[in-house]
């Protein structure tokens, strides 16, 4: 095998990245670090054990911390990516670890406040326009900042350094960032986000108090659902949103109860109705379609490229001779030292075979199948490397086994934490392991069947001081101290 190109992976914009919150938006900032190569180190704080390990799993960090410490000062970059409410909070208690020139940013809806209250630190607001339903960090993409409107909200006050770094970050990420004042931002965001979010609670309030609710639910088309589809977000994330900018959305929703008295008085002139509709339909029809990745949902790899001539060409070289079919192939990025490439195959086995044959020919490459499942490698990681349990290798057998052991560990954690009902009924422990399975590297390396068949040995006592060690044929342990 041909030694990775010392020149193919261009040198981090960034050097060590402290995601501050690792969920849907800090998870998918990790997955586009990660996956364009732009910073040396990614760290993640939460105090949610099992998102790290489902973070770690994922590729989305290289190292997990629960709580902050003297360890921030190797940080240049944090970004704070917790609910808007505990934002200035958790930006206090990282602070006096952090080094006078390291960068802080921030994802959080609401800009005003925070501005004020950050201006001791090298503070750069910044708000991604994008986002899910679904929250969390097993549904995080980097797909989903492609393309996205990337608010920044500088004052006077701040560092123009810290703005040029994260500014170029943003836009490293695939997003567009924009400069927009903190109270414009807020004001402007209470109409486009905050109010159309109380508009879907009071719609679907509406549905759930008539007499007729089931009927009306049976009924609900695509238009209910797609004008109500934000209500399906976090209910505590969603209001701690609305009520740190209540005087600005206050504002929006005196103008849009106006709207609504407006329209319907014109349910009695037609033609005026008619004219204010085709007015709308002209507003809604040009509003910027904002397009996330050119790839479908497929098996992918990301590859470090040097900026040179002939790459792509040796690229699907290495691939034609090793007979994997290339799908469809998107530039992510390009820098002066180089840039990322990604690639899409249809079968895992072709996944599998193209990052042997994109390493053999001396690329550094990570894989990624649909279901968000981390790298991909032909074979598990040598001893000693890493990505491994605990970096502790040894021979294929004790790899396996310590792969096996840290997976029953890693799924003994979530079940914990995620307080899995009847965690002892082999059923539903399966079904509430799948999901936490398929987004960790230890798919498909170690059976999901072994480690549900360990967990329903765990002894139900005081389980969180036992502990799995023995691979596949093990045995539980009293640990010597408690895991908290």
């Amino acid at each position: 095998m041909v030694p990775p190109d010392p020149g193919a992976r261009p040198p981090p914009i960034v050097g060590t990245v402290v995601l501050a919150g690792v969920g849907l938006i800090g998870g998918s900032i990790g997955l586009g670090l990660q996956g364009r190569f732009l910073a040396r180190r990614v760290i993640g704080l939460d105090a949610d054990a099992a998102a790290l390990d489902a973070a770690l799993g994922m590729g989305v960090i290289d190292e997990a911390r629960l709580e902050a410490g003297p360890w921030l000062a190797e940080a240049d970059v944090v970004v704070l990516a917790t609910p808007v409410r505990s934002l200035e909070r958790l930006a206090e208690e990282i602070a006096p670890h952090l080094r006078s020139d390291a960068i802080v940013t921030d994802v959080g809806s609401v800009k005003a406040p925070l501005v004020t209250a950050l201006s001791h630190l090298r503070y750069v607001g910044g708000h991604p326009m994008a986002g899910s339903e679904r929250g969390g960090v097993l549904h995080a993409d980097a797909a989903l900042l492609e393309n996205a409107v990337w608010v920044l909200t500088p004052t006077l006050a701040t560092d123009a350094e810290a703005l040029r770094v994260v500014s170029g970050l943003v836009e490293a990420l695939g997003a567009r960032p924009i400069q927009v004042d903190p109270t414009l931002h807020d004001r402007l965001v209470a109409t486009v986000s905050h109010l159309p979010y109380l508009a879907a609670l009071a719609l679907t309030r509406a549905v759930g108090l008539d007499d007729e609710r089931d009927l009306l639910a049976l009924l609900a088309a695509g238009g209910f659902r797609d004008l109500t589809r934000v209500a399906s977000g976090s209910p505590r994330m969603s209001r701690d949103m609305v009520v740190a900018n209540r005087e600005a959305v206050r504002a929006a929703l005196e103008v849009f109860v106006a709207q609504l008295h407006d329209v319907a008085a014109l349910l009695d002139d037609p033609e005026a109705l008619l004219d204010v509709a085709e007015g709308s339909k002209r507003q809604r029809d040009a509003l910027p379609i904002v397009r996330r990745s050119l790839l479908p949902a497929r098996h992918e790899v990301v590859i470090a490229v040097p900026d040179r001539p002939g790459e792509l060409m040796r690229i699907t070289r290495a691939l034609g001779e090793a007979d994997v079919n290339i799908k469809d192939i998107e530039v992510l990025a390009i820098r002066e030292a180089g840039g990322a490439v990604r690639l899409a195959f249809a079968e895992h086995p072709d996944l599998v075979r193209g990052i042997a044959a994109l390493r053999a020919a001396g690329y550094e490459a990570r894989g990624r199948t649909p279901n968000g499942a981390g790298d991909t490698s032909a074979e598990p990681p040598a001893a000693g490397d890493p990505r491994s349990a605990r970096g502790s290798g040894g021979g294929g057998d004790t790899h396996r086994s310590a792969l096996f052991d840290l997976a029953v560990e890693r799924a003994a954690t979530y079940v914990d934490r995620a307080r899995v009902p009847d965690a002892h009924d082999r059923g539903a422990l399966h079904r509430a392991l799948e999901v936490w399975y398929l987004k960790t590297r230890f798919a498909p390396r170690v059976p999901l069947d072994g480690v549900a068949e360990a967990l329903m040995t765990r002894p139900a006592d005081d389980s969180a001081s036992w502990r799995w060690h023995g691979g596949p044929d093990g045995r539980w342990t009293k640990r010597h101290v408690r895991r908290t």
